[in-house]
């Protein structure tokens, strides 16, 4: 083992070292081998876990880490258990890994990737194990979160806490993280395991972790709060960092798990203060970390709308968001220009918060169905809108986009709302808010310079922008007047100002623009054109010109744009203002035609440096386009000598730069090709050039001006091209290259601004200067034929012709034949699409011009063609090419023979290969792959009989073409039929349709062009060739002669097929329709009666199929009526119930024989019609006749009287089923299916007979029948047996409609039982004397109360009721244990301690007989108040649980009436002390921890109910300090379990004190061993044996701390001695002894013996009074009271005990039970008692008696008085400002775990904190303001 460590460890290493290339791939292969294994996770194990002889890991890191990742691979993806051994192996190693490395060690402190990783791991392995093997993994590990004494002073392990809430986290990642899921494949195995584990944890652990989560995480608030008020020092500091680390991953942790566990677990009274301090707390993580958790609580899923409202309510955080957003804005307003990322994330995650909260109200108020829940719910939003726009006006867009979707969603709803609501001022003064925050929000940083920032950085402003634009539109959607408005005010105040010298930021600039830009989209109710921007009359679009609009007023956009040409601001000093001007006065070119006056203003902004002639190439480049839209837009409005100007202003921007592309070993057409693909500035200044075009076409009216201008912007071009012609010598001249494939693009779009060349030329046409294009043409081929190698070239010059052919017209036509020979000389299969698309371009611009092109072109490209066409295809990208190529061919060469260019095919050059044209054609025709190119063939061909087939007019004149017709006859008609009759032509395809219109258009051109010759050879010839009979053949040959081309279509589609009889077709299928109607069907054959029905419909003749059958089924249906419905009517009225059960279950068994007959034949026929229900039911309209059928079965069954005597017997049997007898369901619930099968066919919503006609008939009888049958049952039964007979009912009427009606009738049917058997009885049935609910709790019939439950509850007024009746008898029985505890409860008395209690006992004769005194009476009387509450709330759990299902709403209630009941009595709290006293002295002795958990649990039970929880604590406190102090507690744990309970229950700070007592007591104990120790060791003896207990006063109740007296010389050497020696040890402490509260052992010697005596410290300084005096000699009151210093309470105490009770040590004279000061004492010598050991209690009082609880009282209210100011201070001190109110109920609220204050005790406290300047008033009296 030991050695395949050794060489898996060196295998890890070396493969993490690529610089070991030798052994590198060989340690892969072997880690790979051992993975592979699998045994590999006990190497991986013991590698990561392995320690060194140090104590440290003997691994290295990197090592450890591959071995956790192998152990990864083990471990996920693993759905079946591991075998007990490997589990057991991994779970001892990995729980002794945490105790030496996290407990002893240093916990990977130089490896923190090895604890996340670790915490994967364990992950995983909890993953496989914990719901089937290791169910206490989280017992287990919180054992190890409690260090070990000696190791901390921490209360938890920091190590073992971070790992804890790493695992949590991992594990909520795991089981719960939808995104996480989301990101892996999806594995069923995986669902299901995550799924178990879930609901395991839910139900295990999930408390248990929660609280272990949630008591760290307090812990460590308290340890960052003590070490923050210490001060910083190198050790403090570092204990800090870790403590915020545990408390930043314990919020985490908290915020991982919320979502899917119980939120009653998460959100309690002590989580929600905790994560609000935790929200303001110094530390970013952990504020981060808890708005992170507090969203999740938000965002948890409630399946009610009304725990969703209450959970928001009780966070409370509309406030807590307004204060924190107000504080950090503040924050951030005070650091200026200083960025902290940190704290802006903070308020991003604000932001988040609010945005989730925002939403969940949003739900609450648009899907709740409860109008109260709306409407609070509505008000709570509303809260939230002011801070929501505040976070919307954050300057940082990160936390400005926070609330987008919280927005978008209240905008929705608004919009959804605003046309059926009117719009209130509150929710217009809120859009005005918000249009102010988009408003500035979509104005740049004026910090912020567009041109420099990373373009990520100006693309999410955009996209910021279009965000808000979203906002403003949706603004505009509900009041479109007000967002107008603002925009067109801002926008022209902002243009006014500037205008009038004002100064103003370039973003207010900027945003004015962008305005005007986006007005046009906002104010939708614009008009277009010119109306948008003047209010001028609708005119003629041939009037337009000639008016003069500027004498109409402008628009409100007109009124923006002219104010922004106006103002000047193009001229703003900020580039992007400048460019904002330019996109927007780009964009609205139909202004400048009502305001002309504005074009030249905008033209000289645009030509100046700060557009066209921008020293920035970017402005350039965007404003050569803008430039180009605005001339295009406006060049109507721009005058010849405008044009001339602009033209020489740009003059110096028309050269041409070329800019090369960087790529890495490129082959020149590589730069060529990504030279011209790249986004250059080129591509904008071609934009100039079409702008050039546009310019110089203006001067139209002066040719000759025009062609000089014209020909001074070419002729530089036309120079520069030759020039890079002659330096382009080779392929390697790519700048040369480049420079002329730039410059033919430029003057192709130099053509492209001139208007197109008109067809026909009108009359008066000028046209364009045709010389100058000339010689542009000529210089362009002559690069061309140089340079035809370079596709780029080749390109451009495409282009640059297609735009001059466009311009010129025929005039370059001359050109064309060098142009195409050059074209195709090289070229690749791409370019030929293009060039035969040019061509086809050409053919239409130039038409007969083009003829001698074309005569030497089509040749040679016909033959390449074919060759390509007959290659084979060898991939997509080819499949795709050929496809193309050749339908491109064909578009070419039927736009050929359209244009009457037909010639070209017969020419003396081309006639050889015409041949092969038409049969490459034939080709094309007979492939039924492509459709589409089968019907341009045919279409070719068509086309071709029009022009060399037609006959000639004259005679002697020759056919264009002759013989083509003898082509057309023997190859091409054949073919076109031919193709009808392949498999792949599928008539329902629809480019099949196609293909077969084409070839009725080519047939009957054929028919048409011949004439007679045509119609001859169809009918003599050709089809009957084809075996047609002769009338056919005639018929298809006059149709193809005499209709027009639709019709023949119509015609030629219709007759493709069989030809068929429909007469004789439908008689043989009605037959066989009949037969199948008389149950025949099996001698017939399906696919027959199928082909009958098909061809009926495929030849139009499906009416008369449709209403031939359901006339036949119509007859069916009558016959079936009159054979067995008639006769089975019932015959005649009858009382008896039998007979009306027979009679009418005959007539079901009728109806439902025909129906079953019906349906059977139905089924069979929408068999045989299908085709008919597919094709001719859907084009008609009508039903299928499947549902015909059924309508006929409606019509003639389903109808008077067949109907009415049908429902009538289906009411009888109910009935009588109803009274007890027994019926034949099955023919009933038989005859329902039929109704509910059938449905009205007058019904828009499909409804069936059975809601129509049976189920209102059935609920009328129903409703009748049960108001009768409750008043009944109320006469003759108590309320258990009600109870049953209408639960029974319900069981009956249940199994009645799902037998014999309908489920959807239970609901129905069950409100009218709730109705009448169980709401209208409500209070009958509780209240029933000797029977309702009192006496059914008073003899526990759990099973009656159950019932009762399961009844009311089905009504809503029901659960109200049982609560309230619960309730009233709970608060009534509680009253009842109250007044007998106050019966005998009097005050006074005095008691001996509880040992008097012991010992009376234990006594005999008279003293046991004697009664106990009143102060005895009344402890008996508290312990059994307690037990009888307790006995009382067992009572009722038993019932809750039992009979009433656990309902949360009735426990509610019930725990209401208990804590009432409870704090009607103000002696409860110290009931509940005493009782807890008495269990924990006595109580407990000989009970099992199980009884002692469930004694003490019940009893925190009732102390949940004590709203005076700090009076309990007082009382508590006392007793458990006496039971400490004298040893009498019987159990330390259940000591400490009441303690755990008490913290579970109030907190950790309500118990700290009881824990500091518990903690006293065990440094006192080991201070008097060390004492001991320091006696023996220094060889001092004292006559006294010391014990000493050492209380911190903080924590012990001090009551008796007045009571002092003076020590005897004995006891001031023994207490000086422990001074000296305690003080030694603990410098800076003070000693205060308390006699009051010690007790002593004492040997006293009597006349007959000695006996022990163990009295009080007081007791025992009296009894050394009289030590030295005689046994006959007395001492007086008064010389006690002067020798011992005792008060004289204390001191009667001490007398009564010694003198007074059972015991009497000393003698009283006179006698008697009371001490007065007159009396004296001697010494009892003649004592004698059984017992040597006697203990004599000090008389003390158990209950308190009035004045001492007027005392307590008075000091808890004292108390309270401190803890209502530090609350109130608190609060104002985080809030700054609240009212009065607000105030009161928050301060409520944070008491109200210690007691419920009262307001105007609240008030009172507010009044003294303003007095002692605390707060302020502010002048409205209503609130208050923090003074710091």
């Amino acid at each position: 083992m030991e050695q395949d460590l050794n060489q898996f460890v060196q295998a890890i290493l070396i493969a993490s070292d690529p610089a070991q290339s030798s052994l590198h791939q060989q340690a892969l292969q072997y880690l790979t081998a051992v993975q592979q294994n699998s045994s590999a996770w006990r190497l991986a194990l013991a590698v990561f876990v392995e320690p060194d002889p140090t104590g440290g890991r003997k691994h290295p890191p990197h090592a450890r880490f591959y071995a956790l990742r192998v152990l990864d691979e083990f471990l996920d993806n693993r759905f079946e258990p591991l075998d007990d051994n490997t589990f057991e192996t991994i779970r001892q190693s990995v729980l002794n890994y945490i105790q030496s490395e996290y407990i002893y060690g240093p916990a990977e402190a130089d490896a923190s990737f090895l604890r996340n990783k670790f915490a994967h791991t364990l992950t995983l392995f909890f993953l496989c194990t914990y719901v089937d093997k290791w169910p206490t993994f989280f017992t287990d590990f919180f054992a190890l979160i409690h260090p070990p004494e000696s190791t901390s002073q921490a209360p938890f392990n920091t190590h073992v806490s971070l790992l804890l809430f790493h695992i949590v986290l991992e594990i909520s990642g795991e089981v719960a993280d939808q995104l996480i899921k989301a990101a892996r494949p999806f594995s069923e195995q995986r669902h299901a395991r995550d799924a178990r584990v879930r609901d395991a944890v839910r139900d295990r652990d999930a408390a248990r972790i929660n609280e272990a989560v949630l008591t760290i995480v307090a812990d460590g608030v308290e340890r960052m709060s003590h070490l923050r008020k210490e001060g910083v020092n190198p050790s403090s500091e570092r204990e800090l960092d870790q403590t915020i680390e545990v408390v930043d991953y314990g919020v985490r942790t908290f915020a991982s798990y919320v979502g899917w566990i119980d939120i009653n677990l998460t959100v309690t009274r002590d989580t929600v203060p905790l994560l609000f301090t935790l929200l303001s707390d110094p530390s970013l993580p952990i504020r981060l970390a808890t708005a992170l958790a507090l969203t999740r609580i938000v965002a948890k899923g409630l399946k009610e709308p009304g725990d969703k409202l209450q959970l928001i309510k009780v966070l409370s955080l509309g406030q807590v968001l307004d204060a924190l957003e107000e504080k950090t804005r503040a924050e951030q307003k005070s650091r200026g220009s200083d960025t902290d990322e940190g704290e802006e994330s903070y308020r991003e995650a604000l932001g988040k918060l609010l945005n989730v909260l925002g939403l969940e109200l949003c739900k609450l108020t648009d899907d709740c169905s409860d109008e109260g829940i709306r409407s609070e719910a509505g008000l709570l939003l509303n809260q939230l809108l002011p801070v929501m726009l505040r976070f919307l006006a954050d300057e940082y867009d990160d936390t400005c986009s926070t609330v987008f979707p919280l927005l978008q969603t209240i905008l929705l709803s608004r919009q959804r709302k605003s046309s059926s609501e009117p719009l209130d001022p509150t929710k217009r003064s809120f859009l005005s808010s918000l249009l102010g925050v988009i408003l500035e929000k979509l104005k740049w940083d004026e910090e912020s310079d567009p041109e420099d920032m990373d373009e990520d950085d100006k693309a999410a402003f955009e996209e910021l922008r279009k965000e808000l634009r979203t906002f403003m539109d949706s603004t505009l959607m509900i009041d479109p007047e007000l967002v107008t408005e603002a925009v067109r005010t801002l926008a022209l105040n902002t243009l006014t100002a500037y205008q009038n010298g004002v100064a103003i930021k370039w973003n207010d600039a900027e945003l004015a623009v962008y305005l005007v830009y986006i007005f046009g989209e906002i104010n939708k109710s614009g008009g277009k054109g010119r109306a948008a921007f003047c209010q001028a009359p609708a005119l003629q679009k041939d009037k337009r010109k000639e008016t003069d609009y500027s004498e109409y007023p402008l628009t409100s956009h007109g009124e923006m744009l002219y104010a922004l040409v106006q103002s000047g601001i193009s001229a703003y000093p900020h580039k992007t203002v400048q460019m904002q001007f330019f996109e927007t006065v780009a964009r609205y070119g139909d202004f400048f035609k009502v305001r002309k006056e504005c074009i030249m203003p905008t033209l000289q902004a645009m030509l100046d440096t700060r557009g066209l002639h921008s020293p920035e190439s970017s402005t350039r480049s965007r404003v050569y386009y803008l430039f180009y839209r605005f001339i295009r837009e406006d060049r109507n409005e721009i005058s010849p000598e405008v044009a001339v100007s602009l033209l020489e202003g740009i003059r110096d921007l028309l050269v041409i730069q070329v800019e090369l592309p960087e790529l890495e070993n490129p082959d020149p057409q590589d730069i060529l090709q990504e030279a011209v693909s790249a986004s250059t500035i080129f591509d904008s200044q071609l934009y100039l050039f079409e702008a050039v075009g546009t310019l110089v076409s203006l001067l139209q009216k002066s040719p000759d001006q025009a062609a000089a201008l014209l020909l001074s912007v070419v002729r530089p071009l036309l120079d520069e091209l030759s020039v890079s012609l002659q330096a382009a010598k080779g392929p390697d001249d790519v700048l040369a290259i480049l420079k002329v494939h730039h410059i033919i693009m430029a003057l192709g779009n130099i053509a492209k601004g001139f208007p197109e060349y008109p067809n026909p030329v009108p009359e008066g046409y000028t046209a364009p200067p045709l010389d100058v294009f000339r010689e542009v043409g000529q210089a362009i081929l002559v690069c061309l034929e140089a340079m035809n190698v370079f596709r780029v070239v080749r390109d451009a010059t495409r282009f640059a012709f297609a735009r001059i052919l466009a311009t010129t017209g025929s005039t370059v036509a001359q050109l064309i034949p060098t142009l195409m020979a050059n074209l195709l000389a090289h070229f690749e299969p791409t370019e030929l699409i293009d060039f035969m698309n040019f061509i086809g371009l050409s053919i239409h611009k130039l038409q007969e011009d083009l003829l001698d092109v074309l005569d030497q072109l089509i040749g040679p490209l016909s033959t390449h063609i074919n060759g390509i066409l007959a290659q084979p295809v060898t991939g997509t990208d080819d499949q795709v090419t050929h496809v193309d190529t050749k339908r491109a061919y064909l578009g070419l060469l039927n736009s050929i023979v359209s244009s009457k260019l037909h010639t070209i095919f017969i020419s003396d050059r081309n006639k050889a290969q015409l041949e092969n044209l038409l049969e490459s054609m034939l080709q094309l025709a007979e492939d039924p792959s492509d459709p589409t190119s089968q019907k341009a063939a045919f279409s070719f061909f068509g086309r071709c009989v029009n022009v060399w087939a037609e006959v000639p007019k004259a005679p002697g004149d020759q056919q264009v073409l002759p013989g083509f017709e003898r082509f057309v006859y023997e190859r091409v008609i054949p073919t076109a039929f031919a193709v009808l009759s392949l498999p792949q032509f599928n008539i329902k395809d629809g480019q099949i349709v196609v293909v077969l219109h084409e070839i009725a258009n080519f047939l009957q051109t054929v028919s048409k062009t011949r004439g007679q010759e045509a119609f001859d050879f169809f009918v003599n010839v050709f089809l009957p060739s084809q075996n047609w009979p002769q009338a056919t053949a005639v018929e298809f040959a006059t149709k193809m002669r005499d209709l027009d081309p639709k019709g023949f279509r119509k015609y030629f589609t219709d007759f493709h097929g069989p030809d068929v009889s429909i007469d004789e077709t439908w008689a043989k299928l009605s037959r066989n329709i009949v037969e199948i109607q008389n149950h025949n069907a099996a001698n017939l054959s399906f696919e027959e009666n199928h082909r009958y029905a098909y061809n009926m419909v495929l030849y139009k003749h499906g009416e008369k199929l449709y209403k031939g059958t359901t006339q036949l089924i119509a007859e069916n249906l009558e016959k079936l009526a009159k054979e067995y419905i008639i006769p089975a009517f019932p015959a005649a009225v009858t009382d008896d119930p039998v007979q009306k059960s027979q009679e009418g279950e005959m007539l079901l068994k009728a109806l439902k024989k025909v129906w079953d007959d019906h349906t059977s034949s139905l089924s069979k026929l929408r068999d045989v019609l299908k085709y008919m229900d597919r094709v001719y039911t859907t084009s008609a309209k009508v039903p299928p006749i499947w549902d015909a059928g059924l309508i006929l079965f409606i019509k003639h069954i389903i109808k008077p009287p067949i109907e009415d005597h049908v429902i009538a017997a289906i009411l009888t049997l109910i009935q009588v089923e109803r009274d007890g007898y027994t019926i034949n369901r099955s023919s009933v619930k038989g005859c329902v299916d039929v109704f509910i099968q059938l449905t009205d066919p007058d019904s828009r919503d499909a409804i069936s007979l059975y809601r129509r006609d049976v189920e209102p008939a059935v609920l009328r009888e129903s409703e009748t029948f049960y108001r009768q049958e409750g008043e009944k049952l109320l006469e003759t039964c108590d309320a258990p047996e009600y109870l049953r007979r209408v639960e029974g009912r319900f069981h009956e009427e249940e199994s009645r409609t799902h037998h014999i009606l309908s489920t959807q009738t239970t609901p129905h049917l069950q409100r009218i039982l709730e109705q009448h058997l169980v709401s209208a009885h409500l209070w009958t049935v509780v209240n029933m004397p000797n029977s309702g609910l009192d006496a059914m709790i008073d003899t526990d019939k759990f099973d009656d109360l159950a019932r009762l439950y399961r009844l009311f509850t089905r009504v809503s007024e029901g659960l109200p009721c049982l609560k309230k009746s619960l309730r009233e008898t709970v608060i009534r029985r509680g009253k009842e244990i109250n007044d007998a505890s106050t019966g005998l409860a009097v005050d006074g008395g005095e008691s001996q301690d509880e040992e008097v209690g012991e010992a009376s006992a234990k006594a005999k004769g008279k003293a046991k007989a004697r009664a106990p005194n009143a102060a005895s009476q009344t402890l008996v009387l508290a312990l059994k108040w307690v037990q009888d509450v307790l006995d009382l709330k067992d009572k009722f759990d038993t019932i809750w649980s039992e009979a009433f299902a656990r309902d949360r709403e009735l426990e509610s209630g019930l725990n209401d009436a208990f804590q009432t009941f409870i704090n009607l009595n103000e002696k409860s709290p110290e009931f509940i002390s005493l009782f807890i006293d008495d269990n924990l002295k006595k109580g407990l002795k000989g009970k099992s921890d199980t009884e002692v958990d469930m004694v003490l649990d019940k009893t925190i039970t009732v102390f949940r109910y004590i709203t005076d929880k700090d009076v309990f604590e007082r009382y508590y406190k006392g007793h458990l300090a006496k039971r400490l102090l004298l040893g009498r507690s019987v159990s330390d744990d259940a000591e400490r379990g009441m303690l755990a309970k008490l913290k579970v229950e109030c907190g950790y700070q309500f118990t700290q004190k009881l824990e500091g007592m518990f903690h006293d007591m065990k440094i006192s104990a080991e201070t008097l061993q060390a004492y001991r120790d320091y006696l023996a060791k220094n060889s001092i003896e004292q006559d006294i044996e010391l014990s000493v207990i050492v209380m911190t006063s903080t924590f012990w109740p001090m009551s008796h701390s007045a009571a002092s007296c003076t020590f005897p010389a004995q006891l001031i050497s023994a207490s000086r001695s422990f001074e000296r020696f305690y003080l030694s040890r603990h410098s800076g402490r003070r000693l205060k002894w308390q006699p009051s509260l010690g007790n002593a052992d004492v040997r006293v010697q009597f006349k007959s013996r000695k006996h022990d005596l163990n009295v009080s410290t007081f007791a025992l300084v009296i009894l050394l009074l009289f030590e030295d005096i005689l046994d006959d000699q007395f001492l007086t009151y008064e010389e006690i009271k002067n020798a011992t210093a005792i008060p004289d309470v204390e001191l009667k105490r001490q007398l009564q005990s010694l003198a007074c009770a059972k015991y009497k040590i000393l003698k009283k004279h006179p006698p008697g039970r009371d001490v007065n000061p007159t009396d004296s004492f001697s010494f009892n010598v003649d004592f004698s008692a059984s017992l040597q050991k006697i203990k004599i209690s000090t008389i003390a009082s158990r209950v308190e008696n009035t004045e001492e609880r007027k005392e307590t009282k008075d000091r808890i209210d004292e108390e309270r008085k401190h803890q209502m100011d530090a609350c109130i201070v608190r609060i104002m001190k985080d809030r700054k400002h609240m009212t009065h109110n607000d105030l009161v109920n928050e301060v409520t609220r944070q008491l109200a775990s210690r007691f419920q204050p009262n307001p105007v005790a609240i008030k009172k406290r507010i009044e003294n904190l303003i007095e002692r300047e605390y707060l302020e008033r502010c002048e409205d009296r209503k609130s208050y303001n923090y003074l710091a």
